[in-house]
């Protein structure tokens, strides 16, 4: 269960693209049961915000480690490309053609020989 109290900083206010809300409210239990902080999507003060406004508490390291994953799922400009030697494209693929490689809120549209998108 969540560890904050009387002995946690002040709370960490940010803010994300409105776009994602939708994902941040899906992953509000799983942010606040893995890193053990408590998160709140606070009110819009106008419909047309092009962003919403996030409020982290608990310990310190435990709010910067939420938050940062919390800007990485709301970023969709964020992306990476992960060239592989194409012998290993069955190991990503797996048997089936299911991936064996999951992140949270990763970004994966094709597979192509020899490449990932997380």
């Amino acid at each position: 269960m969540p560890t904050w109290g009387a002995g946690s900083p002040s709370p960490d206010r940010f803010a994300v693209s409105a776009e994602a809300e939708d994902k941040v409210w899906e992953q509000q239990p799983h942010v606040e049961r893995i890193f053990r902080v408590r998160m709140s999507v606070l009110r819009k003060d106008c419909p047309e915000n092009p962003h919403i406004w996030l409020q982290l508490e608990g310990p310190k390291e435990n709010v910067s480690r939420a938050k940062e994953y919390l800007k990485g799922l709301c970023s969709p400009e964020l992306q990476d490309e992960i060239h592989y030697p194409p012998k290993l494209h069955c190991i990503f693929l797996g048997p089936r053609a299911s991936s064996l490689i999951a992140w949270p809120g990763a970004h994966q549209p094709t597979w192509c020989l020899g490449r990932l998108d997380p």
